[in-house]
């Protein structure tokens, strides 16, 4: 899959795929949460040495007790 690929599907700009991919250090969360969605993926927050961690997906935060 190409970075044009991904943009059209994301519904974003390939200059924001070409800046996500090259580490740009500010960007908007909407817009990264769009892309992991586009590639089937999602991001895991967990609180430092916490037994729990969160599961942010489509603007929604799911708690999740870790085992």
């Amino acid at each position: 899959m190409t970075q044009l690929d991904i943009s059209g599907l994301a519904n974003t700009g390939n200059r924001f795929i070409v800046k996500l991919e090259g580490g740009k250090e500010t960007v908007q969360l909407k817009k990264v949460l769009d892309v992991f969605d586009t590639l089937g993926l999602e991001m895991l927050i967990r609180r430092k040495g916490g037994k729990y961690w969160w599961i942010l997906k489509n603007w929604m935060c799911i708690e999740v007790q870790s085992s």
